[in-house]
């Protein structure tokens, strides 16, 4: 029996929810749970049954201010992702519904979306996630008249060339806040070069990255939140970095793709004479 007949009977049903997360693309990186008493195999995956619940959600013409809370135990395998650092890349979740008593397992998607930020309450993991539609309607960053790059390192309209930009590297040591790789790891480069860039590894769960803040003269980093899950004498990948100055674009030979104006003048041409 199909979904449509059970959700329309008055006895047959036995609703149960079913609850995705996605992060990332290796299979370690998805997440199946479900509010039933008992796991429940769907698309292949089986889903682990745990205290999961959600806040009710409304499409009113108004979901572009209402967001979604999702309650699971803290011991739950995902919330390992939010730990003293937020996932490196979205995740996002998928809520289907569907009853125990149908044989086929027919679980239909009601409603998908993606975390925003995590909180602990108690013993509980409240996942802060908004609709997808959410992302769909919101406007763009605009451009600004500037002086520097507005285009984000390797990202649209940036087009530096981001493979020929990184370098493998091994893990020395980790201490006092400080990333130790081997030596000379930044070749021919010089190692200022790589503060703003980031370096990534990856892990079972997924691809982790974190942001380079500084590089001391010796080759030490000093990076944007705490790592996890890398261990001494593993090779990471180090990404050079840039000021978003027109020599930093000229490190990345993309200098014909800077998007700042440079040229901008400074003198007011309101508040003086044209001729002076």
């Amino acid at each position: 029996m199909s979904f449509q007949p059970i959700e329309e009977s008055q006895e047959r049903g036995a609703p149960v929810e079913l609850y995705e997360f996605i992060y990332g693309s290796t299979s370690g990186a998805r997440y199946h749970y479900t509010n039933a008493d008992q796991n429940i195999s769907f698309g292949g995956a089986t889903y682990k049954a745990i205290a999961i619940d959600r806040d009710t959600y409304s499409a009113a013409g108004k979901t572009d201010r209402h967001s979604v809370n999702i309650r699971l135990p803290v011991t739950a395998d995902l919330a390992y992702l939010f730990t003293s650092y937020p996932p490196t890349q979205p995740v996002v979740v998928i809520i289907r519904q569907g009853h125990l008593t149908d044989n086929e397992a027919d679980f239909i998607a009601v409603w998908t979306g993606r975390c925003l930020s995590a909180a602990k309450e108690g013993n509980e993991q409240v996942l802060t996630c908004e609709s997808t539609i959410v992302s769909l309607k919101r406007p763009g960053l605009r451009r600004n008249y500037q002086f520097a790059c507005p285009y984000v390192l390797y990202g649209e309209g940036c087009f530096a060339n981001k493979a020929a930009a990184t370098s493998n590297a091994t893990v020395v040591e980790f201490s006092n806040g400080k990333l130790t790789l081997d030596t000379n790891w930044w070749g021919e480069d010089d190692p200022q070069d790589y503060a703003g860039g980031m370096i990534q590894w990856n892990t079972d769960k997924g691809l982790e990255a974190r942001t380079i803040l500084t590089v001391d003269e010796e080759g030490r980093m000093s990076l944007i939140g705490p790592l996890r899950d890398i261990v001494t004498g593993e090779v990471i990948q180090v990404i050079k970095g840039c000021n978003h100055r027109m020599d930093g674009c000229r490190k990345h030979n993309n200098i014909q793709n800077f998007g700042g104006q440079p040229w901008i003048p400074l003198k007011n041409p309101v508040k003086y004479h044209p001729f002076w």
